[in-house]
């Protein structure tokens, strides 16, 4: 290995080998570090805790930027870009989420893998206390929904639910009401 000042390029660089500027490993210019010298390998950055190692770094084979979890570029990713999509998760069979980490609530989105739905939720596990679920079926299910506020075209409209009916309201008149008996206006 070597570090050297590449003179020609005015670039410091780190390699392997003894010839400044050949099989670079990571250069610095005055804007910018570059890691790899467009070979057709994986370059990465790992980073070695204590339980878990986590890794960040260019997929050559699939031309892709992964971060996932262990030190083997393009396995257990976690987040995976390309030239035009973000993927979350590796196709395993996990729970994948983002989860929006509040002052005093927390909120997620994410994929409940044991159900195959789409869920938004309150708190930070997938599958507890959701809200709204896209199922396989494209069914989209509120749960436990109390009201639901919608604008018409400048109208308001709320939806009351209670555990054995609906009720609809338009403008502050009910117009809609369903329940084990039946649909009512």
């Amino acid at each position: 290995f070597y570090m050297g000042l590449d003179d020609s390029a005015d670039n410091l660089v780190i390699g392997v080998g003894s010839t400044v500027g050949t099989n670079s490993i990571l250069t610095l210019d005055n804007d910018s570090l570059t890691i790899g010298d467009a070979a057709a390998v994986d370059t990465k950055i790992v980073y070695d805790g204590n339980a878990v190692d986590f890794y960040m770094g260019l997929d050559d084979s699939a031309d892709k930027l992964v971060i996932g979890v262990g030190s083997t570029v393009g396995t257990n990713s976690i987040l995976t870009l390309d030239n035009d999509s973000l993927t979350i998760g590796d196709a395993s069979a996990v729970d994948t989420k983002v989860v929006f980490d509040g002052n005093a609530q927390d909120f997620y989105v994410g994929l409940d893998d044991s159900e195959d739905d789409l869920v938004i939720g309150v708190g930070s596990a997938v599958g507890t206390t959701p809200a709204i679920s896209v199922t396989e079926d494209q069914d989209v299910i509120m749960t436990a929904a109390k009201k639901l506020y919608l604008d018409g075209g400048g109208n308001s409209y709320i939806h009351e639910a209670s555990a054995d009916s609906v009720q609809v309201v338009a403008g502050g008149t009910a117009s809609l009401f369903v329940s084990d008996a039946g649909i009512g206006v």
